[in-house]
């Protein structure tokens, strides 16, 4: 966004290139980790790292304290600053925060006005700041209706789970979880051009939903161990409206397989899930 002016004059003489931060396999690599897939206990730990630390390769490597607030704040302070000669810029810094705290949920951006005293124009176009320069990502809502899709309001993750950590007001791995297979999801729906949203209706959500070439994918984050910390009746609610080819509910440890309204369930271990060449379509 910020270099978008300058290479104006170089249209259709140049390609923009999105380096996405490490994913799980890459992070694995990076920290020279030689693991077989039965270790399923070390992977875990070193799964439990990457959702903390994230996949900024310098931080990675290295771990430089405050590494990640500089790259940030930087980026808030100094560029979109200079760049837009915003009024209020320490109210990005509080967005945020804000943000960081309700991963995987969506926020009026309203009620986001309110908690930062700004009108809700400006509220909107700091979150579109935060979107462009690849600190925080859209996630719209799926509905075979355009106007829902429109209606409904986006939710909002961080592209780099270490980043999310660090300014998130408490450790919550069900959140880094749930960032860390958006990030992953993204990745996968961008090369294999599908489609990703979420689906919400009648107070039940799917968190990921995935069409790809007229096939339809339910994927579910739920960090637990076992199948009865699970309440399926968001997917009993979905299944009235949406026939998937596949249902997937990413875990910590658990890993099974039932029916449901004749649809078959799969649980997976999340570290598993990362580690797929393909992941699931």
């Amino acid at each position: 966004m910020l270099l978008s002016k300058r290479l104006s004059y170089l249209t259709g003489r140049y390609l923009k290139t999105q380096v996405f931060p490490l994913d799980f396999k890459e992070y694995l690599s990076f920290k020279k980790v030689l693991l077989s897939k039965t270790d399923d206990f070390l992977l875990q730990k070193h799964l439990e790292e990457y959702l903390v630390n994230g996949g900024m390769p310098e931080y990675v490597l290295n771990k430089a304290d405050r590494y990640l607030e500089t790259a940030l704040e930087s980026t808030l302070f100094k560029d979109l600053v200079t760049k837009f000669t915003l009024r209020s810029p320490e109210v990005l810094l509080d967005l945020v925060y804000l943000l960081s705290d309700r991963v995987g949920s969506t926020s009026s951006s309203l009620k986001l006005s309110s908690i930062l005293q700004v009108n809700k124009d400006t509220t909107l176009m700091y979150i579109t700041y935060l979107n462009k320069t690849y600190i925080t990502s859209p996630l719209s809502n799926f509905s075979v209706t355009r106007n829902k899709e429109i209606y409904n309001p986006s939710k909002i993750y961080f592209e780099d789970n270490g980043i999310l950590h660090k300014y998130s007001s408490k450790r919550n791995f069900g959140a880094l979880a749930e960032n860390a297979i958006f990030n992953h999801l993204k990745k996968l729906t961008r090369e294999s051009r599908s489609k990703i949203g979420y689906w919400y209706d009648n107070n039940a959500e799917i968190d990921f939903v995935i069409s790809s070439i007229g096939n339809l994918y339910f994927i579910e984050s739920k960090w637990v161990d076992s199948a009865t910390d699970i309440d399926f009746t968001a997917l009993r609610t979905a299944l009235k409206y949406l026939a998937p080819k596949k249902v997937m509910y990413l875990t910590r440890n658990l890993k099974t397989t039932q029916k449901m309204d004749g649809f078959k369930v799969n649980a997976v271990p999340l570290r598993d899930f990362l580690l797929r060449p393909q992941g699931l379509l």
